[in-house]
């Protein structure tokens, strides 16, 4: 198991190929595919990832034994410079 961070751009393709397997998975039983499918280009759309990553948020990925498993996204959190905000968390379901 491995956890890596993405700092270039080009490489946030990897959180959208998650997201599009995960979020179907996730919440198919409670969301029609017209409103998945509007969630994923208004959270994981190229522009709006890398807008993210250049206001800071920090992007992981989890790889297990080599493909990657799932991600994190989180960032500073403003009220409390100590603490961290968790925007975002998801783990395929294979794993």
């Amino acid at each position: 198991m491995e956890v890596r961070q993405i700092t270039d751009p080009a490489k946030l393709r990897i959180i959208r190929e998650i997201a599009d397997r995960a979020w179907p998975d996730t919440y198919a039983a409670i969301l029609s595919p017209e409103q998945i499918a509007y969630m994923m280009e208004m959270m994981y759309a190229p522009e709006v990832l890398a807008a993210e990553l250049a206001r800071g948020y920090i992007f992981e990925v989890l790889y297990v034994d080599g493909p990657p498993a799932g991600y994190a996204v989180h960032s500073r959190y403003e009220a409390r410079p100590d603490s961290a905000k968790l925007h975002k968390i998801y783990l395929l379901g294979d794993y």
